[in-house]
């Protein structure tokens, strides 16, 4: 009987473990004690062998009472089962030793006795040890090193530290690497460092792997500073120029140690010294409507480097109309915020006659004092003048109109100060716009510069005296700047990465694949147990870094590179077949870039949108949204969100409330250009259930989990900055960040992203 049941134990250990072939490529030396251990524990795991290793499954007794006789001791099948799985263990961890390890386990006999003493040989340091490690970790520079090499000498050294029980944080660990890693990498570091969470190694690695990518592909390593002289927001500039400048040592020879000490200029926003703009507390505080910002002057001595603006209006004779309902312009381009008009009405005149209304918007006149609000302006081409209606411009901006026989002024209400006059001329009175002034914008990306100007001869007097400054170096018309290609267009111009995308499928042999129509298949949806795992996939990951930079132009693979990002550190070989087929989709689309129109008025409108539940991982949603100013896309994200939602209703609301925060920023940034305030922003969602939510302030039993979301979004709609709106799921824009689509409908959808190719694919 013992006999039998100890043959049958050994047999079902043999079909079970003898039968495994284990091979382990990482040998344990002195010094890779962690990646031998983590090579190692998948084994133990799959095997259900941990016990041996950790005294959990101690060994029976060897012996055992004989049924048949009480004074007769027989051997214990059991045992002998124990020991072929213990001894089969040690077998396998001996061929995963090299031959200098040997002498430390010499005479050691169970997998238990060996496990531990190479865990104390090998995986515990003494404190001088974690000192030295950490001291490495915190003086690694990147040098002439590649971004992969540097983060698996970084990685490696914070791996040996947790081993010895210091683990090192990822704020902390990121922030080692901002510090040591170069200042080519300070603007993708900056970005990084907005977010409210630590970034992962596998983001951060991606990130900074996409950014070596475009280092390697940049024009030349010199700065580049390139003017457009347009009026702001319309991007093809009648007049334009680009320079570059050049390093020069005689610029040199302050002193290193007065570096910190230098004098920045004062604060753009107020004029106030000891702090820049960036960190100005007055930067995201609204300001009274009678209160302008600081008017920044040019001057021969001093440029700041931060974006300078002034508002410019057209130079338009206004006459006021104490009978007027509105104020109207027969010309459109008189108006900021346009807006085309969609009612029926008609302006009817003294005639009897009914006029066309064509377009409803904003303008404003400046006084030397402050700027003067002309609010739901009507825009009517068959009047011959301006008119403006002395009751709503006085209500609009708190002042009143004095009329004398020759004159009239305007006085502010509250001070009494005059804010304008204007003559009287065959007895009409006419307010003459003053002199408009120069917008001015200045984009500095360490030394690259873009200017745009709304005064050609000031910009020609800007760019003169910054060559007495420092050598420059002319390059025309704005064609390139950061990887992005620049075309020039009758009607706008034309964002595109084609350059870029034709390196990276060089650089894949992805140069002559078949193209596809999709970036993403729609069925089976990726998961991270599909595959195989890949044997070395630092080339999934930096293709996946590269594809992130590319989305800065191409919204199209914004949901497809989000989704396989997820897969970074656990990349299969169906991951890398999807990556494949992405490429493959950008191949067929390598000429696709952003187009932005010139013909668009100034409204806001976003599209948000979620996929509920759609990740088989874990079940979480996809949020994704669209912004765009007037038919302009401006901003896009397809982010997987962070928790579970319980119900469709609280993940697209978490979607409205991540979308409801980049309007705030958006709004924040187009305050701080000049750009005036148009209509609140429409965010259209096709939930009615979150659409309720945002405005009824009873909260029900799936929603009240959701309750800071819920604040958030509610104080905005309160205060009339948002306007949140019913859309049908058919005419969902946002629905291509969320899911994988389908032929016809993603080329819809992309249609409507403003993504166009002027040139066929080569």
């Amino acid at each position: 009987m013992a006999s039998s049941a100890s043959t049958s134990i050994i047999a079902a250990i043999g079909s079970s473990l003898v039968t495994s072939t284990h091979t382990f490529s990482v040998k344990l030396t002195s010094k890779n004690y962690l990646a031998w251990k983590t090579q190692f524990l998948p084994t133990l795991n799959y095997q259900n062998l941990h016990g041996h290793i950790d005294g959990a499954s101690s060994p029976p007794p060897k012996t055992v009472v004989s049924p048949t006789a009480e004074n007769l001791l027989i051997p214990n099948p059991e045992y002998e089962a124990w020991f072929k799985k213990d001894q089969l263990l040690l077998s396998w961890l001996f061929s995963s030793l090299t031959e200098e390890i040997f002498p430390y386990i010499i005479g050691l006999s169970t997998s238990q006795e060996v496990w531990t003493a190479l865990a104390h040989s090998f995986g515990s340091v003494s404190q001088n040890r974690q000192l030295q490690l950490y001291i490495e970790l915190q003086e690694l520079k990147k040098n002439d090193l590649s971004i992969y090499e540097y983060l698996h000498k970084a990685k490696s050294l914070s791996d040996e530290l947790s081993a010895a029980g210091k683990p090192v944080s990822p704020a902390e660990f990121n922030a080692i690497i901002y510090r040591n890693i170069g200042s080519d990498y300070h603007s993708i570091i900056t970005s990084l460092n907005l977010r409210q969470e630590p970034v992962s190694f596998y983001e951060l690695h991606g990130q900074l792997v996409g950014h070596e990518i475009l280092l390697k592909h940049s024009l030349t390593p010199t700065a580049n500073i390139v003017l457009k002289g347009s009026p702001p927001l319309l991007p093809t500039p009648p007049f334009s120029s680009t320079f570059r400048p050049r390093t020069n040592s005689q610029y040199n020879n302050q002193p290193s140690n007065n570096y910190g000490r230098r004098n920045r200029g004062p604060c753009q926003i107020y004029g106030l010294t000891n702090h820049i703009a960036l960190t100005c507390r007055s930067r995201y505080v609204p300001r009274q409507q009678n209160q302008s910002p600081r008017n920044n002057n040019f001057s021969n001595r001093n440029f700041n480097a931060s974006a300078n603006y002034s508002n410019v209006a057209p130079p338009l004779n206004w006459f006021p109309d104490t009978a007027a309902n509105y104020h109207l312009t027969p010309d459109v381009n008189a108006l900021n915020a346009v807006n085309e008009y969609m009612g029926n009405d008609q302006l009817h005149v003294g005639n009897g006659q009914g006029l066309q209304i064509t377009h409803t918007g904003n303008a404003s006149i400046h006084s030397n004092t402050r700027k003067l609000d002309l609010r739901n302006v009507l825009c009517v081409p068959k009047i011959v003048k301006n008119l403006l209606s002395v009751q709503r411009f006085t209500t609009d901006n708190s002042c009143f109109f004095e009329f004398w026989p020759n004159h009239f002024v305007i006085k502010d209400q509250r001070t009494k100060k005059v804010l304008m006059e204007g003559p009287s001329e065959a007895g009409i009175y006419s307010l003459r716009q003053p002199k408009g002034r120069i917008q001015f914008y200045i984009l500095v990306y360490v030394d690259d510069i873009v200017l745009t100007c709304s005064d050609h001869a000031k910009m020609e007097w800007f760019l003169h005296h910054v060559k007495l400054a420092f050598p420059v170096r002319d390059l025309g018309h704005l064609h390139y700047f950061l990887g992005i290609q620049v075309k020039q267009l009758s009607d706008g111009i034309l964002l595109t990465q084609e350059k870029y995308l034709e390196d990276l499928l060089k650089e894949t042999q992805m140069g002559t694949s078949k193209p596809c129509s999709t970036p993403l298949a729609v069925s089976p949806p990726l998961s991270k147990t599909m595959g195989v795992y890949l044997p070395h996939p630092e080339q999934y990951r930096q293709v996946i870094g590269a594809l992130q930079y590319l989305t800065l132009t191409r919204p199209d693979i914004a949901f497809a590179v989000n989704k396989l990002a997820q897969f970074m550190h656990c990349a299969t070989d169906v991951h890398w077949q999807a990556a494949k087929r992405l490429l493959r989709y950008l191949r067929g689309t390598s000429a696709m870039g952003l187009f932005i129109t010139k013909h668009s008025s100034l409204q806001l409108q976003y599209f948000s949108d979620s996929d509920w539940a759609g990740c088989p991982d874990d079940h979480r949603s996809t949020g994704g949204y669209l912004v765009y100013l007037g038919k302009n896309l401006i901003s896009w994200s397809s982010k997987k969100q962070p928790t579970v939602a319980r119900s469709s209703t609280e993940s697209e609301y978490k979607a409205i409330a991540n979308v409801t925060a980049e309007i705030m920023w958006i709004g924040s940034l187009l305050y701080e250009l000049g750009v005036p305030k148009a209509l609140p922003a429409l965010l259209w969602c096709d939930n009615i259930g979150a659409i309720y939510l945002s405005s009824n302030p009873i909260f029900h039993a799936r929603t009240n989990h959701v309750e800071l979301d819920y604040h958030f979004v509610r104080e905005q709609v309160k205060l009339g900055t948002l306007v949140v709106r019913f859309i049908s799921s058919t005419n969902q824009l946002a629905d291509i960040m969320t899911k994988p689509l389908g032929t016809r409908p993603f080329h819809a959808l992309r249609h409507k992203l403003w993504l166009h190719q002027i040139s066929p694919l080569a």
